[in-house]
């Protein structure tokens, strides 16, 4: 997001301006993307400004449409032509291609906010931890918000985080299934979350050595080992006797672990302060900018 904002600015996208008497501005929304390598292995994550063009009207707001893009038969018909020619193909990707276009015509669009500057969150206290271990959230915990949109914009900048951030992972998913009818209960769980990343501006991880699987559950490492269990068990998916396979293989081995030292925790749950720092030292995360 940071370097979609500084291209966008290198370019004089926009500039800053009074809203005139009579006119209207249109909202914005980021998009996110993972762009994949061809061996499936991820290249970068994207972000893109757009504006909600949706909301205009034809004939107030604009009078035509035209997008500078190549039509999908066009490339194709490129492919073909090009081996038959023996032409030398090359691919390239420019960043913020549209913005090489030219714009003759006015449009007014709210100026993005941070996030932080948003929710005025900017001198808050940080938290160590997303969650309260024990908060139950609901479709009925109080009062709906005036603005539910906060909440969903706040909540999809958290849902791209996850991709980094994987200790909020579980919370998110949570506060994910709230956004239809968003309460204040809800809002106050989410900046919570954004107080948490505010603890931590800069973390990485350092594996290493390669991670060994561990399960604080005996009877699934039993199941998972020997075929009586199997019979005992109903309703085994299929994908459990595939992982059963790999395991007689020798491919995967499975350990025993207690449960307070059981990793996966931090993805699926709620935890308290301690334990969720001691999940993450032991997962080796790091903070870069912490004193040395």
């Amino acid at each position: 997001m940071e370097d979609e904002m500084n291209a966008l600015e290198k370019n004089n996208t926009w500039t800053l301006e009074t809203l005139p008497a009579g006119k209207r501005p249109i909202g914005f929304q980021w998009v996110y993307k993972i762009k994949y390598k061809v061996d499936g292995i991820v290249e970068r994550y994207k972000a893109h400004l757009v504006a909600k063009g949706f909301t205009q009207v034809e004939g107030l707001d604009y009078y035509d449409t035209f997008a500078p893009v190549a039509k999908l038969v066009t490339v194709r018909c490129l492919l073909a032509v090009a081996p038959i020619r023996n032409w030398e193909l090359h691919q390239l990707d420019v960043h913020n291609a549209f913005l090489h276009g030219d714009l003759d015509e006015e449009l007014y669009m709210h100026l993005p906010p941070d996030i932080l500057v948003e929710l005025g969150m900017l001198g808050t206290k940080p938290s160590l931890f997303p969650m309260k271990q024990k908060l139950k959230l609901t479709s009925d915990d109080g009062p709906h918000l005036s603005d539910p949109m906060q909440y969903r914009r706040l909540v999809r900048g958290l849902m791209y985080l996850t991709i980094t951030h994987l200790e909020i992972s579980s919370v998110v998913d949570i506060l994910n299934q709230l956004m239809q009818a968003p309460q204040r209960p809800h809002l106050d769980a989410a900046m919570r979350v954004l107080r948490c990343l505010k603890s931590s501006p800069g973390q990485g991880v350092d594996h290493p050595q390669p991670m060994k699987p561990f399960c604080d559950n005996k009877a699934a490492i039993h199941m998972a080992t020997n075929p009586v269990f199997h019979e005992r068990t109903r309703h085994i998916e299929i994908d459990c006797h595939f992982i059963r396979e790999w395991i007689q293989a020798r491919v995967i081995t499975t350990f025993h672990v207690r449960s307070k030292l059981q990793l996966v925790d931090i993805f699926t749950k709620a935890l308290g302060s301690d334990q969720f720092q001691f999940l993450l030292r032991k997962l080796g995360i790091f903070y870069l900018h912490a004193p040395t």
